[in-house]
């Protein structure tokens, strides 16, 4: 009788010891799945704060008109935070079905020299090195006069002029410039010429700017404005394709 109690007491534990493996189990595998959905996650994540004085990588060149006026240009990574910048890249590539590269940001600005009277056109933007083709602007579809996709409109290269002391940015997609990089497709009264590129550095807190996408004069002429503080002062930060 009494060798028969704790056999029996086993019999009775062997369904909770069972319970209690598969608990564990699933357990483990949910702890499995969710650390994979975070590395999955990991690379696109939300940007953190960065040292505002830390140094970033851009390319500048500049020119002068016949009529005095400067050209400034300025070619730099559409974000200064590499998580943003991430983010921003595997979302337009998946959403316009780009190949290789990232966004890049191409600020052209001009001097606010007096009686400035050739305009400044950006017929179609492309960066040329050594090794070829490193950037151009997004080949997107022409307007047929229907709603347009805002994100779309955001980044058509605009078809306006510059005039003095007025400043746009436009959104290229390639590579980084290597040596002998060059700027094409700009227009200087109606001219075409090619803007040499050389590589700098430039504070995380100067790029960290809004997006402009449309030339403006009104700010940059007022007294104690310089064309890049006024150019990014007063306007929201524009949509982009992680804004959906």
């Amino acid at each position: 009788m009494s060798a028969s109690k704790p056999a029996a007491g086993r019999e009775r534990l062997s369904p909770a010891l069972w319970f209690l493996a598969a608990a564990v189990g699933l357990l483990l595998a949910a702890g499995v799945v969710s650390l994979l959905r975070w590395r999955t996650r990991a690379p696109y994540a939300p940007p953190t704060a960065g040292d505002p004085s830390g140094r970033v990588a851009v390319w500048r060149g500049e020119a002068a008109g016949s009529d005095g006026s400067q050209v400034h240009a300025e070619l730099a990574t559409l974000h200064a935070d590499a998580g943003r910048q991430a983010f921003e890249t595997a979302t337009l590539r998946r959403r316009l079905g780009l190949g290789d590269g990232e966004p890049w940001r191409l600020r052209v600005q001009r001097g606010s020299a007096e009686g400035a009277l050739e305009s400044l056109s950006i017929v179609q933007p492309l960066v040329h090195d050594a090794q070829g083709l490193a950037a151009r602007a997004l080949e997107l579809p022409p307007v047929d006069g229907a709603l347009q996709d805002p994100v779309l409109s955001l980044l058509r290269t605009p078809a306006s002029s510059l005039g003095a002391a007025q400043a746009l940015d436009v959104v290229l997609w390639g590579r980084a410039p290597e040596a002998g990089a060059v700027l094409r497709g700009l227009e200087l009264g109606g001219v075409g010429f090619e803007l040499p590129l050389a590589p700098a550095q430039a504070s995380r807190a100067e790029m960290e700017r809004a997006f402009t996408h449309s030339a403006r004069a009104d700010e940059l002429a007022q007294s104690g404005k310089s064309p890049s503080g006024a150019a990014s002062q007063g306007r929201p930060r524009a949509r982009s394709g992680s804004d959906d």
